[in-house]
């Protein structure tokens, strides 16, 4: 789901969501996959879109409670045939490209949603707390360290909860040691330190490539103040929401430009409002081209602001072509990023045109 340089800072959750994706599903459907604060690993035995397509996702907790909407973007699709069901079942990696699609509300203020850390932060607190409460919640490509009587080595974090975690080493831990394990807090690059007795070692079935490794289980207790690093608080509860907190914190997001190579989709599933304001956000450089039947339309960004556009076969104006092309429910899209030299003919920085141009389709509707 996340690129190799990702994988210390984005760790991964194994849930089971209700999601519905528009233009696919109908209504939220309950599927297992990946969580983590960059994207998202569906099983799905459907086609959802070609790589680079944008989606909308609602994403629910699968009591219900606890829903956001994401803007993502296909980044990955695999798929393997199941001889027993006969049929084929996929999956799909989707990269999340901000929180809460845009409309005409955050026209006012290009400024990502303020909501933005606490809504995604909140949906991953939620669902690894709820899980951990019960049975404990498998992490995924995270990795830390721990201090032991021998020192500081490496361990990768397999399973947390209330009362302790798994950690995987590659090296046996006595049984009955008290250990510290740390791990990295990602929004602030600082580390998260518990204190806790091991309870078993045992070896684990060696992968093709690794040396032998060990599941090493570990529980919480009352720090005692000792060690090279603070503990994380002064009970069980106070160490497993220092973790908790450290999980589900979200990492500064990578360059724009440099995670994003392609970005195409429908208009019937992304606005083209919410696809405009996201290039405005990201600061694009390059052409959007517009398809609807045999209309297509062009046009130029600067630096996320919308600069020129033109009607293929036809003379028009830019306002005239983003006014044309603003109330399509239907069509394609493709973000080329490339360098733009023209002058601009716009003149209006694009929040205030896209709301001008949504105040008048509004009028004209009134009056029609």
């Amino acid at each position: 789901m996340v690129q190799a340089s990702e994988v210390r800072k984005s760790p991964r959750f194994r849930v089971t969501l209700q999601v519905q994706i528009t233009g696919v599903d109908e209504a939220a459907v309950l599927r297992s996959g990946d969580i983590s604060s960059t994207g998202l690993f569906l099983e799905i035995d459907h086609d959802v879109g070609r790589i680079g397509s944008m989606q909308r996702l609602e994403i629910r907790a699968d009591d219900g409670s606890c829903s956001v909407i994401l803007l993502a973007r296909v980044v990955r699709i695999a798929s393997v045939e199941d001889f027993w069901k006969g049929r084929t079942v996929a999956g799909v990696a989707l990269q999340f490209m901000f929180v809460e699609e845009p409309g005409l509300d955050i026209l006012r203020n290009t400024a990502r949603p303020a909501n933005e850390s606490a809504t995604l932060r909140g949906l991953l607190k939620y669902l690894v707390k709820k899980d951990a409460a019960k049975h404990g919640i498998e992490v995924q490509s995270w990795r830390g360290t721990v201090r032991t009587q021998q020192g500081e080595q490496a361990a990768e974090l397999h399973e947390v909860s209330p009362r302790g975690m798994a950690i995987e080493t590659d090296y046996p831990v006595e049984i009955g040691q008290v250990i510290r394990v740390e791990m990295p807090a990602l929004a602030d690059a600082s580390r998260s330190s518990f204190a806790g007795q091991v309870t078993s070692c045992e070896p684990m079935r060696a992968k093709l490539g690794r040396s032998e490794r060990y599941r090493v289980v570990v529980r919480f207790e009352a720090a005692d103040g000792t060690g090279e690093s603070e503990p994380a608080g002064e009970s069980i509860d106070a160490a497993f929401e220092a973790l908790l907190h450290a999980v589900t914190s979200l990492a500064p997001p990578p360059d724009f430009a440099s995670r994003v190579r392609h970005l195409a989709g429908e208009l019937s599933r992304i606005s083209l409002i919410s696809v405009i304001t996201l290039c405005q956000i990201e600061r694009v450089t390059g052409s959007l081209l517009l398809k609807n039947g045999t209309s297509s339309i062009r046009a130029f960004l600067q630096n996320g602001e919308l600069i020129d556009a033109l009607v293929a076969g036809r003379d028009v104006d830019p306002r005239a072509a983003m006014k044309e092309v603003i109330g399509w429910s239907d069509g394609t899209f493709e973000v080329e990023f490339e360098q733009v030299v023209r002058p601009n003919r716009i003149g209006l920085p694009t929040s205030a045109l896209l709301f001008d141009l949504a105040r008048e389709m509004d009028e004209a509707s009134r009056k029609g």
